[in-house]
Parts: structure tokens; C-alpha cells; sequence
């Protein structure tokens, strides 16, 4: 029904990068702010999201230097009942920290487009479990390691 701008629209958005970029002259540095959608609305009562009247926006915006952070990229399948495997739209990835169960704990997370594909960009260099929700159907993959400057993949089947 309604939505409660804070601060911001006064005084613009801030974004605080965390390590600190250094800029050094002649050299191109890219960048990936990530605004998370997810966690960017705050339902108000926020014990019943879906009865909420209100919603509070509070902006989560992820930087990351390309350059020192990786990519876990891959495909999301299902059985289509005849023992194929089918890619499935509009599944959601989590990458998670080691161990981490629960998906509100997400580092970040996107959906699955054409055929079931994905990318998580900017992702901090270390290990991480990927998980996949398809409605009930779930798969998870424990123990994915990201290097900087390059991808590593993490192909799912949910069941």
C-alpha cells in the first residue's frame, strides 16, 4: 500500500566500500555494486509479511572489485519424469557460508533463467555451499571454492 523512504531522500544513497578501492592513475578498475532486492524491502509488521501495509526501504548494495572476486556459475536441472534432465526457470541460488543452513543467511542469491542457467558475480575469494529451491525441490553443493579472477561451477539437479 505504501512505502517509507528513509534518510535517502534527502541526502542521496551511500555506499561504503569495504575494503577501500584503490584507484591508481592509468589503470581501469571495474566494479559491481549489487543492489539485493531481497533484503532491500522491510515489510512493516515485519511478522507478517504478507499482510503488510508498509514497507520500509532500506537499500543493500554489495561492492565488489571484479578484478579480486570470482564467479560461481551453472545450471539448475530437474528429472522431467522420463529420466532426463531439463533446466528449470526460475529456480533461486544461495551461496551460503560453509555449513550454513538456513537461506536468510545468504551471502547472495539470483534466480535461474534460460535453461536453468545462473551466475553469482562478485564473489569474495574462499569456500561456499550453493543451494537450490525450485518449490519443494531442493539440491545443495557443499564446499565450492571461488578463486579471484576466474569462475567456478556448481551445477544442481533438485529433487
Amino acid at each position: 500500500d505504501s512505502l517509507k523512504l528513509t534518510s535517502q531522500d534527502a541526502s542521496g544513497y551511500k555506499v561504503m566500500f569495504d575494503p577501500a578501492i584503490e584507484v591508481i592513475g592509468g589503470l581501469k578498475r571495474e566494479v559491481l555494486l549489487d543492489f539485493d532486492l531481497s533484503k532491500t524491502f522491510k515489510p512493516v509488521p515485519a511478522s507478517d509479511p504478507l499482510t503488510a501495509t508498509t514497507y520500509h526501504l532500506h537499500p543493500v548494495i554489495k561492492v565488489a572489485v571484479l578484478s579480486e572476486s570470482g564467479e560461481v556459475r551453472g545450471v539448475v536441472t530437474e528429472d522431467d519424469g522420463t529420466g532426463a534432465l531439463v533446466g528449470v526457470v526460475g529456480a533461486s541460488l544461495y551461496l551460503l557460508p560453509p555449513g550454513e543452513t538456513d537461506l536468510n543467511e545468504a551471502i547472495t542469491s539470483t534466480a535461474t533463467g534460460a535453461a536453468g542457467s545462473y551466475a553469482l558475480l562478485g564473489v569474495a575469494p574462499g569456500t561456499y555451499d550453493v543451494a537450490a529451491v525450485f518449490g519443494p525441490k531442493t539440491a545443495r553443493l557443499d564446499g565450492v571454492v571461488v578463486a579471484a579472477g576466474s569462475y567456478s561451477t556448481a551445477d544442481l539437479t533438485v529433487q
